[in-house]
């Protein structure tokens, strides 16, 4: 196997098991995190840190992050530019508004004509993948 091949294998067993998981078991893990941070103190505060925001079944980290923005750090959120492109951060703190789209997969489009009224999305769901734009 390749690493690639490798890389897909572990996503897809580990897409399956979180699959799996009760919605307790959720946010007794989101729970679980916030008290990990209490307890271990794993970076010293204030600091800069990149988070992501949670899609389907991944672990909701928004309780850690709020906490961390109260201990003063600045947050970061990625930004998908593309298909092969790498990734960038961009800053987010808590209550910042977030304007999601949504719409079928096979809609999506390169580029949506806009004017200066218009809200840019910061997500957009379909019933295939979450793009951010945050």
């Amino acid at each position: 196997m390749t690493l690639i091949q490798d890389k897909r294998t572990l996503r897809s067993a580990m897409l399956a098991w979180r699959s799996g998981l009760e919605e307790a078991e959720r946010r007794a893990a989101s729970d679980g995190l916030l008290a990990t941070l209490r307890h271990e103190r794993p970076i010293e505060t204030p600091a800069v840190v990149s988070g992501f925001w949670p899609i389907k079944e991944e672990i909701d980290i928004r309780p850690l992050m709020i906490e961390l923005s109260n201990e003063g750090c600045q947050l970061a959120l990625p930004v998908v530019q593309g298909k092969g492109l790498p990734l960038i951060f961009r800053a987010w703190r808590p209550g910042t508004i977030t304007a999601i789209g949504v719409g079928f997969n096979d809609q999506l489009v390169p580029q949506v004509p806009h004017g200066p009224s218009d809200q840019r999305l910061d997500w957009l769901l379909t019933d295939k993948r979450a793009c951010a734009f945050v």
